[in-house]
């Protein structure tokens, strides 16, 4: 019953911003966003019925349910109540320059990753069984692969956003660039470290459209998707090998969308102790700080979730913002933070509608599967170094002597 209400309640939402922007605006961030809470939200009580789950017969079932029927039902409180409709406009760039140092500067950190992890003895460009086991991968990565990757989807979406402004043999450059970058990182087995690349493109395509979703973008998209789990089933030497119908149950069964909600199945089961505003308000600039300098540096609520829970031989959850605001303040967390979670999307679209801004916009609109799918420490972190990388190539152009427009997009 409660995963019934559930659905309804996204359907509501999804009506609701139907009918404020006659019809379905793809890149409107609260239409991208609530998709992205849907499949992070009904994918695991769904498969657990499907599939007949033990956990679905427990207590902390329906108090996981009941934590994520809050957590939308703010959302769309808000959504409701303001009744803010986007208006669909075309990007004006305010900055001319060259940016022929920009890819240069691309180059040097799509090269440099890519040694980095031949240098950790990571196979590269190896795809099927020739690919590292998740695991063993995993014990790979430090911090610096992690800010070295932040910079590299920073400085991705900086040359996408101004691709138009390009020199032509740049645009090649960049695009050969690009598409290694992201071969690499599918050899890898990651989708995290591209994804965000490949949305802040997807809304810089559909914001020039500036017209509604079609069928067509729509079959596009789910092909997308469905393209994410073969890569689930690829870099897991579990299923790999296996039939493609037993794969595909497998992959159903546990993938990108069922696992994160189970943290806050077991968070709620394992009565964790409330952390009341703690992560939120110091553990983000904890996470800042590297070990070396803090040795008793408390780990992220991810990773804390897994030694806790699985112990230290397990595989890393995703952590879904459900989960942090139940932890901090119990049932009535995920209502109060996803109600100013919609605030703040409906404040992005008010700016947009009527200042511009486009290129932040367009950031947080590809952020919004990392804000699905990680705590709040990791998205501030993420962002300081993505603004960062966007500082960095603004130095690095080469403005041309004109008066510059006001950034953002002229309306309809």
């Amino acid at each position: 019953m409660l995963t019934l209400v559930l659905a309804a309640q996204f359907l509501l939402g999804f009506y609701t911003l139907n009918r404020l922007d006659k019809g379905l605006c793809g890149h409107d961030v609260r239409l991208f966003f609530l998709s992205i809470f849907a499949l992070y939200s009904l994918f695991f009580p769904l498969a657990a019925i499907v599939f007949d789950f033990d956990a679905k017969d427990t207590p902390a079932f329906d108090d996981m349910l009941v934590c994520y029927n809050l957590a939308i039902f703010s959302f769309n409180w808000v959504l409701i109540r303001k009744k803010r409709p986007f208006y669909r406009g075309n990007i004006v760039y305010s900055q001319p320059g060259n940016r022929k140092m920009v890819v240069i500067l691309y180059g040097a950190l799509v090269v440099s990753s890519i040694l980095f992890m031949v240098a950790k003895g990571v196979p590269v460009f190896k795809f099927g069984s020739g690919m590292m086991d998740r695991t063993e991968y995993t014990s790979n990565v430090d911090q610096i692969w992690v800010v070295l990757a932040f910079i590299n989807t920073g400085v991705s979406c900086y040359l996408i956003f101004y691709y138009g402004l390009l020199d032509k043999k740049y645009r090649l450059y960049f695009l050969a660039l690009l598409f290694l970058y992201i071969l690499f990182q599918i050899s890898l087995g990651n989708r995290n470290e591209y994804s965000a690349i490949v949305l802040f493109a997807l809304g810089c395509f559909l914001f020039k459209r500036g017209k509604l979703l079609n069928l067509k973008l729509l079959l596009t998209i789910f092909f997308l998707f469905v393209f994410s789990f073969y890569i689930t089933i690829f870099r897991d030497p579990n299923t790999r090998d296996l039939a493609r119908s037993e794969a595909v149950e497998i992959a159903l069964q546990s993938n990108e969308f069922v696992y994160p909600m189970q943290t806050t199945y077991y968070t709620i089961q394992d009565k964790w102790d409330f952390r009341y505003g703690y992560t939120y308000a110091i553990l983000p600039f904890e996470v800042i700080i590297p070990r070396t300098l803090y040795s008793n540096k408390p780990n992220t609520l991810g990773t804390e979730f897994v030694l806790k829970t699985f112990g230290p031989d397990s595989m890393g959850y995703a952590y879904t913002p459900v989960t942090e605001a139940y932890l901090n303040f119990g049932f009535l967390g995920p209502f109060i933070v996803f109600l100013l979670l919609s605030l703040f999307l409906d404040k992005v679209v008010r700016e947009v509608n009527y200042y511009g801004g486009s290129y932040k916009y367009l950031m947080i609109y590809a952020l919004s599967f990392n804000i699905n799918r990680g705590e709040f420490a990791s998205i501030i972190y993420m962002s300081l170094f993505l603004y960062v990388a966007y500082k960095i190539c603004a130095r690095l152009t080469i403005y041309k002597k004109s008066n510059f427009k006001f950034e953002g997009f002229e309306l309809e």
